[in-house]
């Protein structure tokens, strides 16, 4: 498979207090924990013709092409509403926090498996999106300043401004 260039909805997913919450746990109830956390990101990043890049223990990258912003977006969102509704009933009290960001991106394949991976500014910035400690974007759906000025009037009224810096968080 050749590289290419891309532009579109990059996002990033973590399970809040993931270490705390398993740290004592079996290693089969984690399996099954990120399986079902696995089976539920892929359904509805798909869904929404968005693309699963890997999958990093608690954590999932993927993307949402250009011209997929919005239901990209509602699909992070209900990503976010399906995965918190199972841990509240079956699993242990954690929270998704999803970050994206819009921009160029280029899609590569890594030797010797020929696995895909995203690299770019792009992809930085969706990863860094609500980290250093604002407990406001603790298990949250943050979009950043691009991101939102790339969605339509009616899925913009979902988001609120939060500054300093500029990101949008989902209501709740």
């Amino acid at each position: 498979m050749e590289n290419y260039n891309e532009e579109g909805l990059v996002f990033f997913t973590d399970l809040t207090n993931f270490g705390r919450v398993t740290k004592g746990m079996e290693m089969e109830q984690v399996a099954k924990l990120l399986t079902t956390f696995a089976e539920i990101t892929h359904r509805t990043v798909t869904s929404g013709r968005g693309h699963i890049i890997d999958f990093i223990s608690d954590s999932a990258l993927g993307y949402f092409p250009a011209d997929g912003v919005d239901k990209g977006v509602l699909s992070l969102m209900e990503m976010k509403r399906q995965v918190e509704e199972w841990l509240e009933t079956d699993g242990p009290k954690m929270k998704l926090r999803i970050a994206a960001h819009y921009g160029p991106f280029m899609v590569i394949y890594l030797p010797p498996f020929k696995t895909p991976d995203l690299l770019g500014e792009t992809v930085n910035i969706a990863v860094r999106l609500g980290e250093g400690g604002q407990t406001s974007h603790r298990g949250r759906l943050i979009l950043s300043a691009t991101a939102f000025r790339k969605l339509a009037p009616d899925t913009r009224k979902s988001f609120h401004k939060y500054t300093e810096p500029i990101v949008y968080l989902a209501e709740e």
